[in-house]
């Protein structure tokens, strides 16, 4: 991400008007949150939800060459659909897209254009905790677009990738139960 001439001041210069947006799409429930306060609408028309969501981001940060980055997201304060969410959290948020942009303000707190694209990941874990407050706290872990390369896409010899692969096939059928398995040939 890069900024150019006015924009390339505005952030250089002794204050920066700007904030972090962080997109979680979440199975059924995609969410839009911002680390300002109250709602924010950008200039496509998306609202996004202020602090009561994201506390801080870690690990963000443009990587070296073709490194794997993992990125946690803290969200504090959250509503009760984001903690049925992180105790179910298995097939509705492990594999699902998540994305951070930043938006840059004027000194008069409007908009500075679009928003912009600053990162892009795969969300894997999400963790849950009460405080003494009862207040919950989640987390959230993601990797980018490097952190699967070396996995081939459907390269394991087990049913789950078969049917990936070839729908209907039943030739990795029994593949799990074949380990310490003794077979007479010919029976």
């Amino acid at each position: 991400m890069s900024f150019l001439g006015a924009d390339a001041a505005a952030v250089t210069g002794p204050v920066a008007r700007l904030a972090l947006l962080a997109w979680f799409d979440f199975v059924g429930d995609p969410r839009f949150y911002w680390t300002g306060f109250g709602p924010l609408q950008t200039s496509d028309g998306q609202f996004w939800e202020g602090t009561s969501g994201v506390t801080g981001i870690s690990g963000l940060a443009m990587p070296l060459g073709t490194a794997s980055q993992q990125v946690s997201f803290s969200l504090s304060g959250v509503d009760p659909r984001i903690m049925t969410l992180a105790q179910q959290q298995s097939d509705r948020v492990k594999g699902r897209d998540c994305a951070v942009f930043v938006q840059l303000f004027n000194e008069d707190w409007t908009l500075r254009g679009p928003r912009r694209h600053a990162w892009s990941g795969t969300l894997d874990v999400m963790t849950y905790k009460a405080g003494a407050d009862g207040v919950y706290t989640v987390e959230l872990t993601a990797e980018n677009i490097w952190a699967g390369r070396r996995k081939p896409p459907h390269g394991y010899y087990t049913d789950a990738d078969q049917q990936a692969r070839y729908p209907g096939d039943l030739g990795c059928q029994f593949v799990a139960s074949l380990p310490g398995k003794t077979i007479s040939w010919p029976s």
